[in-house]
């Protein structure tokens, strides 16, 4: 280092000053040389001053070994000594080699070169002893006391310079570390550091995560028993967890002593930049994230199709955690992701969501929230742990997610009912034009006859008054079908009807035209009276037999019974045919309703028995129908009121339905 340089030059430069100081003493004291001695005097101190010029100027001529200019030191003072009188104080000369060497060697070089100097007096003074003085003995212990007082100021000049060194070393550290800008950077310098700076022989981070532990960020070289705990291996806590802490390995005992007190404070200065630094992360994470979250649920709105609903949640939940997968808990399906299927089932099972889980299946950490009924969504973390700023992104990420696809959900089958109820619609009203023409042409055909049967009622004497009653039924009923949509039909024409006198009259019209045998029969005296519009009765007990003998055999009888309550007559039409399923009995009374035991081989429109219900209903009673099941016969009930209301003179509804306020029917 260029600062390297300049202090070894101005070290070179005040030892030139003090030898040369020592020089300038030295030619003081050669004017007190004898004669004899002068010569030699001047000789050495010439040779003493051309060698250390040469040192200083021309290095490459004469070694440059520090050690070696000292003990030159020494040569020359001893040389002198050896000279000049003692009682001329020759002994400076020495004190002059104790502060060069103190200066290159620091306390130790003092100490040496006090000792170097002590023996070198002493032999001057053994070589001179017949000219010894008593006081030419103190200047060993001056020479003594002059040593140790230079020793110790050097070692304190050099712990002064030490401490200087490693505060410096400290603050650069420091530095270093707070320039860090990410956790991992911040640990990595802390270890690097530890090594390169304060004597370490290796240096690692260590992260604990349950049970497991990991090292991470190694610096240095690794020693052979570094897996056994050692005090040459101690540790410092970065966090308040203890989950993370630095570790160093050091060759020897002493440089543990020394190192500890400053990496020890470097530590404690580290943890609140580590704390930062993870907030920092934290803080950037869960922006990232919210950034993220918020550009899928923008995406999430554009979405018009369930399947791209489920990939953008995925896609999404991939950026802010790592691999995910959508799960089907009920039968442990995975219906799409990148998540292994062994990870995502062990995070889900015994889980109830939103859920953090930790340390499951091989799984740092892992998030599994509610994405819709019946599905869930799981993510774990690939490169680091996740924290409840996940949980709740992820969460409001299901939420929202399975909220678009119940309403894409929705929204298709919407539109596929209305499709259905477009293609209803459509048969519908291709079924009513049909009918519609059916009915015109079974009225033009009615009309044609209808003069003609008027005309031999006319001339027939026999059952004259029944025909001419038929050709009023046939003319009525052929108004009601010439009528307008939505017109009401004519009001009732009330009349004392006996039942049994018009069902034993239906049953032999029924008779003589089917050779079917209808065996009429009552129940009591009577009498079976009931206030009613004639026609319209009779119209109901026709359809009744004439159902009965449709949907049966042509050997077998229809029976027909009457029975007399305190309020009200019941008739009965009986058939041993086909049947009804339980599931029709109350269908059949619909406007155009076809059992289905009739498989098409019977005629009709199914509308009979739907107008026998609009009858009975327009008299205030009521119509059902019962049966044991498909070839066991069925049974007709019609209940009408003895009395009528006075609503019964309201005309009769057009509709195929119950008229407001009627009572749905019942079996009995």
């Amino acid at each position: 280092m260029h600062q390297d340089r300049v202090d070894t030059r101005d070290l070179e430069r005040a030892t030139l000053r003090i030898r040369l100081a020592n020089v300038a003493l030295g030619a003081t004291l050669l004017v007190l040389t004898p004669r004899s001695d002068a010569t030699a005097a001047g000789a050495v101190l010439l040779g003493y001053t051309a060698t250390i010029l040469i040192r200083r100027f021309a290095p490459a001529r004469l070694p440059t070994a520090p050690a070696l200019a000292v003990g030159l030191d020494v040569l020359y003072a001893l040389g002198l000594s050896l000279l000049v009188p003692l009682s001329a104080g020759t002994w400076a000369l020495y004190a002059f080699a104790i502060g060069t060497a103190a200066i290159q060697f620091g306390a130790i070089g003092a100490a040496v070169a006090t000792a170097a100097s002590i023996l070198a007096y002493d032999l001057v003074i053994a070589v001179r002893a017949e000219d010894l003085r008593p006081s030419d003995l103190w200047p060993v212990q001056l020479l003594l006391g002059i040593g140790v007082i230079v020793a110790e100021l050097m070692w304190g000049v050099t712990r002064g310079d030490v401490g200087r060194r490693r505060l410096r070393t400290f603050a650069l550290a420091q530095r270093d570390l707070i320039a860090a800008a990410t956790e991992d950077e911040l640990l990595d310098r802390l270890a690097d550091h530890a090594v390169r700076s304060f004597g370490a022989s290796s240096a690692w981070i260590e992260v604990r995560a349950g049970d497991a532990e990991t090292k991470l960020h190694r610096r240095g070289f690794v020693l052979s028993d570094e897996r056994a705990p050692s005090p040459l291996m101690p540790a410092w806590q970065l966090d308040d967890l203890g989950v993370t802490r630095l570790r160093c390995s050091f060759a020897d005992a002493q440089t543990v002593e020394a190192a500890e007190p400053v990496i020890r404070d470097l530590v404690v200065d580290t943890a609140p930049l580590l704390a930062a630094a993870r907030e920092r992360s934290a803080l950037s994470h869960a922006k990232a994230t919210l950034d993220r979250t918020l550009e899928g649920v923008r995406a999430l709105d554009r979405d018009r199709v369930a399947n791209a609903v489920l990939a953008e949640v995925l896609g999404v939940a991939t950026a802010i955690a790592g691999p995910a997968a959508l799960v089907r808990p009920a039968d442990g399906t995975i219906v799409a992701g990148d998540l292994g299927r062994r990870d995502a089932l062990a995070l889900v099972r015994d889980t109830t969501p939103p859920a953090l889980i930790r340390g499951r299946a091989n799984v740092r950490s892992g998030v599994v929230v509610s994405a819709g009924p019946g599905l869930l969504l799981v993510a774990v973390g690939a490169t680091r742990d996740l924290t409840d700023d996940d949980l709740h992104a992820l969460s409001l990420l299901g939420e929202i997610g399975a909220g678009a696809t119940a309403r894409i959900t929705e929204r298709d089958e919407y539109v596929d009912r209305g499709k259905a109820l477009e293609r209803q619609v459509a048969e519908v009203g291709e079924q009513l034009r049909a009918r519609d023409d059916a009915v015109a042409s079974a009225v033009h055909e009615l009309r044609t006859p209808l003069t003609s049967v008027h005309a031999y009622a006319q001339l027939t004497s026999r059952n004259l008054q029944a025909v001419q009653q038929q050709v009023k039924q046939l003319d009525r009923l052929i108004g009601d079908l010439l009528r307008s949509p939505g017109e009401p039909r004519s009001r009732l024409e009330l009349d004392d009807v006996d039942l049994l006198h018009e069902a034993k009259q239906a049953g032999r019209r029924v008779a003589l035209v089917s050779g079917r045998r209808v065996n009429v029969g009552a129940v009591g005296h009577g009498p079976f009276i009931v206030r009613a519009d004639r026609s319209r009765i009779e119209q109901v007990i026709d359809n009744l037999l004439g159902n009965a003998v449709k949907f049966s055999v042509p050997d077998q009888e229809v029976d027909v019974e009457l029975d007399r309550g305190e309020s009200e007559v019941v008739l009965a039409v009986t058939d041993h045919g086909s049947g009804i399923p339980g599931d029709e009995l109350e269908r059949v009374f619909e406007r155009y309703y076809r059992s289905t035991m009739e498989g098409g081989s019977v005629g009709g429109e199914g509308i009979g028995l739907a107008i026998a219900r609009e009858i009975v209903a327009a008299h205030s009673g009521r119509i059902w129908a019962t049966s044991d099941g498909p070839g066991t016969g069925s049974t007709f009930f019609v209940r009408l009121p003895i009395v009528q209301p006075d609503t019964v003179e309201q005309p009769l509804e057009s509709s195929g339905g119950r008229r407001s306020g009627e009572e749905a029917p019942h079996h009995a």
